[in-house]
């Protein structure tokens, strides 16, 4: 979709000004499923994580190529991201459409501060 494009590029005002004329912030449109995936798995950007954020869109999405948009930002680099993406209800416990739990991949990846934000937001340690 055309909001998926601009969010994956992380073009805040085009995004903005989509989904102010009523662009779907949930709709799958992509190989990272849907806006919001693709925001975090491309160069996408804070401003429009929030804007789909603050329009409702489905936060615990299961699909495209990484699962939801938690397991993606788990992918990057950002610890700010995850932390957004938890205390905007994403599920800490919920399993990636590989059947992967977020805990698990933080700690392989040895991402500590990631590791403790999904403790401390419910995740299970077994």
């Amino acid at each position: 979709t055309a909001l998926y494009l601009v969010c994956a590029f992380g073009e805040q005002r085009a995004a903005g000004f989509l989904i102010e004329h009523g662009s779907d912030v949930s709709v799958p449109g992509g190989r990272f499923g849907n806006p919001l995936q693709a925001a975090l798995a491309y160069i996408g950007g804070a401003a429009c994580i929030q804007a789909l954020l603050a329009k409702g869109t489905n936060v615990n999405a299961n699909s495209g190529h990484f699962g939801t948009a938690l397991m993606t930002s788990l992918k990057g680099d950002n610890d700010t991201i995850v932390e957004i993406l938890l205390r905007n209800e994403a599920d800490p416990i919920q399993l990636s459409h590989k059947k992967r739990r977020r805990l698990h991949y933080a700690c392989r990846k040895q991402k500590l501060n990631a590791v403790q934000m999904l403790l401390r937001h419910g995740a299970d340690v077994n």
